[in-house]
C-alpha cells in the first residue's frame, strides 16, 4: 500500500502538478496515464523514493518492499544476467554472496558456521533455493533463450538488457511493483505473458504506459495527470477515456448555455435600457449579467501531433497534396479510423500495440482490397509475412528519400488508375494458374484448386468467396478484379460487378427483374446475377 498525502512538485518555479491525494491499495493495478512532460515518470520516482516532492509525503507501510523497473542499462554490465535477476530483491542477493564468501574461507571458523546457519536459515524463509530457477522462469517468459542466462551484461543488446531488468524487477514477489513502459522492446508473444503475469500479481501494481491496449488488460484504476492535477478513476483506460469525453461534452454545452443566456441577456438591455417602460427589467438583467462568469476550462497538458511547413517562396507546381490525414499509434486504433474515414492509402508499422502492422493489413484487406498498404517498419523480419497479406511495399529505416519518393510515385499511379475507374496496377506479381491449377492465401494458410472444378466466384461481406462443384468453399482477401486477371477469360465470365461464374457450369437463366436475369449453376447451389447488358454479351458468345 502507498499513501499520497498533498504532494505537489514544482520545477523552476513552474508547477508540475500539486494537491495529490491518492491511496494505492494491494491486489489493485493502477495505470498511469497524461501527455509526455506531464510528469507521469516523475510522479513514479516521487512514489519509490528517488526524488522528493516540493510539499507532502508518500508513506509506505514498514517491512513492505518496492521494486522499480530500471532504466540505466549499463548499471549491470560486470554481472551475470541470473545474477542481475536477482539483485531485484537486494536483501536476498546479499545473503547470496555472503555465503558463498564464508563457504570459500579456507579457514572456516565457529563464528563463521554460527553466521552461515543465520544466514541459511534467512535464506530459506525467502525462498533462496528456488531464486535461479524464478529468475530463469522470468527470463525465458520474456523471451529471453536459456542460453543468454549465463552470459553477462554488457554482452546483450539494449532490447535484451531492457528484458533482464524488467526480469529484475518482477523477481522476489515484491509487495509494491512500480513500472515505466514496461512493454518496450517486448515482442506479441512476451507483452502478453506479461499481461498474465501482472493480472495474477497480488500486490500493488501501478504502470505508467503509452499502450492503451496494455492497459485495458491489466489495469483496475487509472490515475490521469492532467491540468497539473493527479486525479484517480476506477476502471481501465476504455472506462476512463469514456468518461472523460462525456464529462468534456457536458462541460462544453455548460459553456455554451452560459455563452447563450449572456448574449441574450446584453441584446435585452442594450434594447430596452432607454426604454422607461422596460428600465427596471433591464436593471434587473444587467445585476442577473453581473452575476454571470464563463468558466474557462484548463488547458490540458496534452499535446497532439501536427506538421506545419513554412515554405521560403511559393512553390511552382504541386510538390505533395495530401488530404484527410489521420494517426494514431495502436492497431485497434488504426482499424476504427480506416472504417471511418475510408482513406486510399495506409502506412503501417510491424510491432504496434492492440494489433500488429500484419493483423491490421489483414483486416484491412478484408475491408477494402483496393486500400494502399505500404509498411514502414525497422523491422525486417517480417518483409514476407507483409507481402503474404500483399503489401504495395516494404520500407525499412533508415529510409532513403530516392525509396521513398519512387514508392509513393508508384502508389499515385495506382490510386489514379482506381479513381479514374480503369483496371487497377497490380499491387504484386499476381501467380498465375499453372497446369490447371490456382493458388489460393487464406486465413488458414494456402490451397490449391483446380480451375476446372471452379464454379463460382463472387464477393462477399469485403471478401471474395471460391464455390467449387465438390461443395468446397474458400474465402480470401483477394479482390474479385485481381482474382478475375488470374482466371481465363475464354471459360470465366464477369457476369456483375460481384460474380463471376464458369461457363462450362452454367445449367440455365431465368429473369429477375426488368433488366436482370438469375444464373442457375451446376454443382452449387449458389446463384449469380447477370445484367442485360452482360446477357447480350452471353447471347453472342453462344451463337
Amino acid at each position: 500500500m502507498i499513501t499520497v498525502s498533498n504532494v505537489s512538485l514544482t520545477f523552476g518555479g513552474q508547477k508540475l502538478f500539486s494537491g495529490a491525494d491518492l491511496k494505492f491499495m494491494p491486489g489493485n493495478c493502477y495505470g498511469v496515464i497524461g501527455a509526455n512532460g506531464a510528469g507521469k515518470s516523475t510522479f513514479l520516482r516521487i512514489l519509490s523514493g528517488e526524488l522528493e516532492p516540493t510539499t507532502g509525503t508518500v508513506t509506505i507501510p514498514a517491512g513492505q518492499r518496492l521494486s522499480t523497473l530500471k532504466q540505466d542499462q549499463f548499471k549491470y554490465d560486470a554481472y551475470p544476467v541470473l545474477d542481475t535477476v536477482i539483485m531485484g530483491n537486494q536483501r536476498l542477493y546479499d545473503i547470496m554472496k555472503e555465503k558463498d564468501e564464508l563457504y570459500a574461507k579456507p579457514d572456516f571458523s565457529d563464528a563463521d558456521g554460527e553466521r552461515a546457519a543465520e544466514l541459511e536459515g534467512e535464506f530459506a524463509e525467502m525462498d533462496g533455493w528456488n531464486a535461479e530457477s524464478d529468475a530463469a522462469t522470468l527470463l525465458t517468459g520474456l523471451g529471453l533463450p536459456v542460453e543468454m542466462h549465463t552470459m553477462l551484461m554488457g554482452d546483450l543488446k539494449g532490447g535484451e538488457k531492457f528484458k533482464v531488468l524488467l526480469a529484475q524487477a518482477l523477481f522476489g514477489n515484491p509487495d509494491i511493483l512500480l513500472l515505466d513502459e514496461p512493454t518496450n522492446n517486448l515482442d506479441n508473444r512476451s507483452v502478453a505473458w506479461l499481461e498474465d503475469f501482472l493480472m495474477n500479481f497480488p500486490g500493488t501494481l501501478i504502470v505508467v504506459s503509452h499502450d492503451r491496449w496494455f492497459l485495458n488488460n491489466i489495469c483496475t484504476h487509472i490515475v490521469d495527470i492532467d491540468f497539473n492535477q493527479v486525479k484517480l478513476y476506477v476502471g481501465n483506460y476504455d472506462f476512463w477515456y469514456e468518461s472523460s469525453k462525456m464529462m468534456q461534452s457536458l462541460m462544453n454545452d455548460q459553456k455554451k448555455r452560459r455563452e447563450d443566456k449572456i448574449k441574450e441577456l446584453q441584446a435585452f438591455i442594450q434594447r430596452f435600457s432607454s426604454n422607461k417602460s422596460k428600465a427596471k427589467q433591464a436593471t434587473s438583467r444587467r445585476k442577473l449579467l453581473d452575476q454571470l462568469t464563463i468558466e474557462q476550462m484548463p488547458a490540458s497538458s496534452r499535446r497532439y501531433p501536427w506538421v506545419c511547413f513554412t515554405p521560403e517562396r511559393e512553390a511552382g507546381k504541386d510538390i505533395l497534396q495530401v488530404s484527410n490525414l489521420n494517426y494514431t499509434q495502436d492497431g485497434v486504433q488504426l482499424l476504427t479510423l480506416v472504417e471511418q474515414e475510408k482513406p486510399q492509402l495506409v502506412f503501417l508499422d510491424v510491432e504496434m500495440p492492440g494489433k500488429t502492422g500484419v493483423e491490421c493489413a489483414r483486416v484491412i484487406q478484408d475491408m477494402n482490397p483496393a486500400i494502399v498498404l505500404i509498411f514502414a517498419t525497422a523491422h525486417d523480419e517480417y518483409m514476407g509475412d507483409a507481402f503474404e497479406v500483399y503489401a504495395f511495399d516494404y520500407l525499412l529505416k533508415p529510409f532513403k528519400k530516392e525509396r521513398v519518393m519512387q514508392t509513393l510515385e508508384r502508389a499515385k499511379k495506382r490510386i489514379r488508375h482506381q479513381t479514374d475507374g480503369e483496371t487497377p496496377l497490380p499491387v504484386h506479381p499476381t501467380p498465375h494458374p499453372v497446369s490447371g491449377r490456382l493458388m489460393l492465401h487464406h486465413k488458414d494458410g494456402v490451397s490449391f484448386l483446380n480451375v476446372s472444378d471452379i464454379v463460382l466466384v463472387q464477393r462477399e461481406d469485403r471478401t471474395t468467396v471460391f464455390y467449387t462443384a465438390s461443395g468446397e468453399r474458400y474465402v480470401t482477401s483477394d479482390s474479385l478484379s485481381d482474382t478475375e486477371a488470374r482466371l481465363d477469360s475464354s471459360i470465366f465470365f464477369r457476369c456483375h460487378k460481384s460474380y463471376i461464374i464458369n461457363l462450362n457450369h452454367i445449367k440455365n437463366i431465368t429473369p429477375y427483374g426488368r433488366w436482370t436475369y438469375i444464373v442457375h449453376l451446376q454443382g452449387t447451389e449458389q446463384d449469380a446475377l447477370i445484367t442485360h447488358e452482360k446477357y447480350e454479351e452471353l447471347e453472342k458468345m453462344f451463337s
